[in-house]
């Protein structure tokens, strides 16, 4: 919050969407292995270009590179290689393997200076998971399979996770009414004394009403996560041989009349004394997916949403930049791995809350 502020004190808007891009894989470096990541190299240069990447550079041009793998879907083309995109992510994954080498051998000194293998209370996800190993219990992974686990962690969430906050903030900047109700309940909840706390979050039904709103309107995967038929079946009259790929197009059913009333208006109340949710158990809204393969890390997900949103909007003033309306704000969507604004977000920003409120939370 810190770094928004001290752009937006320079009167030029700033760019949320980048902004927002590194707070939502700084959360999860943090949640990983304890620190943030921006800035840290690879050990080895690339081959063909030798240029040293970042964590998070690596793992945007994974995203990138495997939104569409020919391969995937006709197997006789793997051979061919379309467009270089299996030898790209061939060579990403190269480049990533050393890092995480690099970022275990940290970990595992770490833990030598500790002189101790076990997990205590101020370790990381990392930490606990290395810590199985020396205890030779049945949960123990191989580092090869630790490194799966944090490379499927990863990249299902930071991206998902921004692109999702990013069009939260758009949605609500284009309503302004919207943005007045949430400050009523900010201020409420919250007041202007501190900033916004995890135990928050339950009273504030109108910031989870916004979110949902916003997640119908703009779902972050748009088709969901595919699926594969395990035998022939019908699903509403259609034949689904064994072994098709299969999509829910979530971003259809979130605009379809048949399903929901005005499904173009912008109208947070209609999930006022809704009882639908954001976890799998309503058709109608299932941006984690449902049943046994609903999405594991839901619950995470949906926290980090509102308290992000909830901060943001809480501790900075958010204004369109000058000569721009609230209906302006541009909702052109884009495709990379999650759906994101195709015209990066920008704002002009200025605190919210006096002084003191900000030094009691410095860390952020």
């Amino acid at each position: 919050m810190n770094r928004i502020l001290e752009l937006g004190a320079k009167g030029n808007p700033v760019n949320m969407s980048s902004i927002l891009s590194e707070l939502a894989f700084d959360i999860s470096t943090q949640n990983f292995f304890g620190k943030s990541y921006h800035g840290h190299k690879t050990s080895v240069t690339n081959s063909t270009t030798d240029e040293r990447k970042d964590l998070p550079t690596l793992i945007l041009q994974v995203v990138e590179n495997a939104m569409f793998v020919p391969g995937d879907i006709y197997p006789m083309l793997r051979k061919l290689d379309i467009g270089g995109v299996e030898a790209a992510l061939l060579s990403l994954r190269k480049e990533l393997d050393d890092l995480f080498t690099s970022i275990f051998e940290e970990h595992r000194n770490k833990a030598e200076r500790k002189e101790t293998t076990v997990a205590t209370e101020d370790s990381d996800f990392l930490d606990v998971l290395l810590s199985l190993q020396s205890e030779n219990t049945e949960y123990s992974l191989t580092d090869r399979e630790i490194k799966s686990l944090l490379y499927d962690l990863m990249l299902a969430g930071t991206d998902t996770i921004s692109a999702q906050v990013i069009w939260i903030m758009t949605d609500i900047m284009r309503h302004p009414e919207v943005l007045q109700e949430l400050h009523k309940e900010l201020d409420s909840v919250v007041g202007r004394g501190r900033m916004v706390e995890v135990s928050d979050l339950v009273h504030m039904k109108y910031l989870k009403a916004v979110i949902k709103e916003c997640i119908r309107l703009h779902p972050g995967l748009p088709l969901g996560a595919p699926h594969q038929s395990m035998q022939a079946t019908k699903v509403a009259g259609y034949h689904i041989p064994a072994g098709s790929r299969v999509f829910i197009n979530l971003w259809a059913i979130g605009r379809d009349s048949r399903v929901w009333e005005n499904p173009m208006d912008f109208n947070p109340g209609r999930f006022f004394s809704s009882p639908i949710d954001l976890k799998g158990q309503h058709f109608q809204l299932l941006p984690f997916g449902s049943g046994r393969r609903i999405c594991p890390a839901m619950n995470l997900g949906i926290q980090m949403m509102q308290l992000i949103v909830a901060q943001l909007f809480h501790t900075c003033d958010f204004s369109v930049p000058q000569g721009m309306g609230p209906g302006n704000v541009d909702v052109q969507e884009e495709f990379h791995g999650a759906s994101r604004k195709k015209i990066p977000l920008e704002l002009l920003v200025a605190p919210r809350l006096p002084p003191h409120a900000y030094d009691l939370h410095t860390a952020c």
